[in-house]
């Protein structure tokens, strides 16, 4: 099992926050712009994970490496818009003897509540029985699986993720993230802040969301969502329509719609279904 980061957070004498990075410090407001899907964010990142990974981990003995993300139902997490470049990079640097592939782990319990605010009594309630990889027991049994995440701060996670995957067979784990917070893991709400460095309101999500890059998420669902009705519609008028598709999908299909803090936001944009078909 192995554990590796990109990054580490600090704070700086200011008590401000800081990504120390292995080769030049990384920007927090590119970190926060990438927790709200900019795909170009996630290119960037992807590939530094890959490279850490070549260097440092014992992986070119292995005929096959799966790689995933954190569990989801149908509105993924950030870090699943890692795994394309992770892939690709990993695969480029090790070479036609090594098969590196994707799967995805399946989250059937949405978190009820933003999991970056959340202390570790409810994080670790919020994850109990929440991931199942039973349906990829195939791609995973006997392979060496590397999990990439944004951040791990309390490390309940990476447990839960590991948990999963060993019952499902895999031979080994390994952890992959952009940020290692551990050290904040007393004040594990530190997450939120480091999510809110530039993005805080649906209309910094739009900023983002107009670009051709923009990978839209579980957390700009969750935002969307929880907006009044007011500021949902005046959204859904500005947003691309292929992003108003995706969020109505959301809608219809993933259970985080199904939280009463979400039902109304749900319910408005299911009705919008005849005019976007």
């Amino acid at each position: 099992m192995g554990r590796y980061a990109v990054s580490r957070l600090e704070r700086t004498r200011g008590a401000g926050l800081r990504l120390v990075g292995r080769s030049g410090d990384l920007s927090l407001a590119e970190y926060s712009r990438f927790k709200h899907g900019d795909g170009a964010i996630s290119l960037k990142y992807g590939a530094l994970m890959a490279e850490v990974v070549l260097r440092e981990a014992d992986v070119e003995s292995r005929p096959r490496i799966v790689v995933t993300s954190s569990g989801f139902s149908l509105a993924a997490p950030a870090s699943w818009s890692l795994v394309r470049p992770f892939v690709d990079t990993l695969g480029a640097g090790l070479g036609p003897d090594v098969a590196v592939s994707a799967v995805k782990v399946h989250r059937h319990r949405p978190t009820d509540g933003d999991y970056a605010t959340m202390g570790t009594a409810d994080r670790r309630a919020a994850m109990a029985g929440a991931l199942d990889a039973s349906t990829i027991v195939p791609q995973v049994a006997g392979t060496t699986v590397i999990v990439l995440d944004d951040v791990s701060v309390t490390g309940l996670h990476e447990q839960s993720m590991e948990t999963v995957l060993v019952q499902a067979g895999a031979t080994s784990v390994h952890h992959v993230l952009v940020v290692d917070a551990t050290a904040f893991r007393r004040r594990p709400e530190v997450e939120s802040e480091l999510n809110r460095q530039e993005v805080r309101t649906s209309w910094d999500v739009l900023r983002l969301a107009v670009r051709p890059e923009f990978v839209p998420n579980a957390r700009v669902a969750r935002l969307a969502l929880a907006l009044p009705s007011d500021e949902l519609r005046a959204l859904v008028d500005a947003l691309p329509q292929h992003i108003v598709r995706w969020l109505i999908e959301v809608a219809l299909a993933d259970p985080l719609a199904d939280l009463p803090r979400f039902a109304a936001g749900a319910s408005m944009l299911r009705a919008m279904v005849p005019q976007v078909a």
